[in-house]
């Protein structure tokens, strides 16, 4: 075959691949930027949005925090929930065992505060850790005469503002309103590769909340009634998460779940282990799989494009140049500006614009956060179990777990 029509062949073939590469490029930082505005306007808009609502209305509040061990600032965090601006609400807190490290603060909270209670739940032997955790001090609860009108439910190592409480359970006085969530902003104390990856991944998450029905267990809220209802007590007793699982609950029966941006809270504790940063949002992955598939599937379809998208335009970037632009030097600007353009609005779609949050690391970093959660996904497809705190869940195809396996004290 002549030469000439190989190397031409092979020209062309090139040319057309950079070509769909850019035009992918142009359509999907389209569609990262409306989905990165969209949670921006959201964002802003909510206090205006969040007048209609009765602050007059105060319900009555069961707060439930799980606890495991001593983590760094966990005082701080469990002083700030009982701290709230609200008048009517009493905290619990659960731990596994009393030989937790977690119990003798508790103990001294309980002490100071009379509206806290402690709650020894025993070991998970058919759900997650922290759903049977939960569901021991609900049924404490629920033991009341005087039981609370609202659940809501926070993790131990986030800080909450002063208003949390009241903020995030004002959506509630609706009786449209079948519950509430929150996120967190992660907030590095310094600058570290994976810390600022598990930030960028953490906000990512966050960002999903103003578009979806989605849930975050660190921060949320719903009616007592709700939860009852729709046997919530009931999917949590065999389930892997406490709350993916209940927004499968809210997709099936339609009930109305408002997301409360301005609860946000602070956590200073990122991942610094490139193991356990994969681990966990391997496990964000999992439960979208098997509580949501069909938002796990679109996950993987759009940030198969962005990542394969963004791999191209890398691979191709040198021979480009190498090639076309010795004297298309508007076509390498062109082709540079794409590039820039396309890591910029990624990073745009991870960007809170919080304290500690700089715009230009989270540039630089948009593509290996990018390769970090695509890699999570196509691992999820493959992965049967789950590994949470140094426990091992076999999952059911229904969401139900078939064992727990303790593979690590003190996880």
């Amino acid at each position: 075959m002549n030469t000439a029509v190989i190397v031409s062949g092979a020209v062309f073939s090139f040319v057309a691949t950079l070509v769909i590469l850019l035009a992918a490029a142009f359509v999907l930082s389209v569609l990262n930027l409306i989905f990165a505005l969209r949670s921006i306007i959201y964002r802003k808009s909510y206090p205006s949005y969040a007048v209609k609502y009765d602050s007059s209305k105060v319900l009555t509040v069961a707060v439930f925090v799980p606890c495991k061990g001593i983590e760094e600032k966990v005082d701080v965090y469990l002083k700030a929930m009982l701290t709230q601006d609200y008048p009517s609400y009493r905290i619990y807190f659960i731990t596994e065992s009393e030989s937790d490290a977690a119990t003798p603060l508790i103990r001294s909270l309980i002490e100071k505060y009379p509206y806290a209670y402690g709650v020894i739940s025993g070991r998970a032997v058919q759900n997650c850790q922290k759903n049977h955790n939960l569901l021991a001090a609900i049924n404490e609860e629920l033991k009341r005469e005087d039981k609370a009108e609202v659940f809501v439910f926070a993790d131990a190592d986030v800080k909450p503002g002063k208003t949390w409480l009241r903020d995030l359970i004002l959506p509630l006085s609706d009786l449209n309103v079948h519950a509430t969530t929150a996120f967190r902003w992660l907030k590095p104390e310094k600058f570290t590769f994976w810390g600022t990856m598990h930030a960028m991944l953490s906000a990512y998450l966050g960002t999903l909340m103003s578009s979806s029905d989605g849930m975050w267990g660190g921060s949320m809220a719903i009616k007592r009634d709700v939860f009852l209802k729709y046997g919530v007590d009931k999917r949590w007793a065999k389930a892997v998460a406490d709350d993916i699982s209940l927004m499968e609950i809210i997709i099936k029966n339609k009930l109305k779940r408002i997301f409360v941006p301005i609860c946000l809270a602070e956590s200073s504790n990122v991942i610094n282990d490139p193991k356990a940063l994969f681990e966990w949002f391997l496990r964000q992955v999992q439960y979208l799989k098997i509580y949501c598939k069909p938002h796990w599937i679109a996950a993987i379809v759009f940030t198969g494009l962005n990542t394969l998208t963004a791999l191209g335009l890398f691979v191709c970037f040198f021979p480009f140049i190498v090639s076309f632009c010795i004297w298309q030097t508007y076509a390498m600007l062109f082709y540079c500006l794409i590039l820039i353009f396309f890591l910029m609005i990624l990073s745009l779609s991870r960007f809170e614009g919080k304290e500690g949050q700089n715009y230009f690391v989270w540039f630089l970093m948009a593509l290996p956060a990018l390769l970090m959660g695509f890699s999570c996904l196509i691992a999820s497809i493959f992965r049967k179990d789950m590994i949470w705190r140094g426990i091992r869940y076999g999952i059911n195809k229904d969401g139900t777990v078939s064992f727990v396996k303790v593979e690590r004290e003190n996880g």
